[in-house]
């Protein structure tokens, strides 16, 4: 909380989660309950929080995946599916000879739907 600037206090996180949530507002005493561990927000909650402060809500929920949130990846206005994001990680871990050999393929493909082959 302190890395986005989030006072500890109850009162100002409830503040803050409720300019952010759509629906139903909490009080600071759910703030409170949730910060002392004493009950666990609804998943849409988590979503919220998570969203406010930067990171990803399986982490924030079960200390699983990565820490932080990253940014979707946008192309042409866009959001790229993640597993096109994972299958672009994966061919940049690739030397540079394969990546061409992987692009030559994908010229192949595309130039053979193009004319009706595929």
């Amino acid at each position: 909380m302190a890395a986005v600037g989030v006072s500890p206090s109850s009162t100002a996180f409830a503040k803050g989660f409720n300019l952010r949530a759509d629906g139903a507002k909490i009080t600071s005493h759910a703030a409170r309950k949730w910060l002392f561990g004493e009950s666990i927000p609804t998943q849409g909650r988590i979503q919220v929080i998570a969203a406010w402060m930067g990171v990803n809500a399986a982490w924030l929920r079960f200390g699983e995946g990565d820490r932080y949130a990253s940014a979707p990846l946008v192309l042409n206005g866009e959001e790229l599916d993640p597993q096109l994001v994972a299958l672009i990680k994966d061919l940049r871990r690739l030397p540079e000879d394969s990546q061409a050999v992987v692009r030559g393929l994908i010229d192949v493909l595309l130039n053979a739907s193009v004319f009706g082959r595929m």
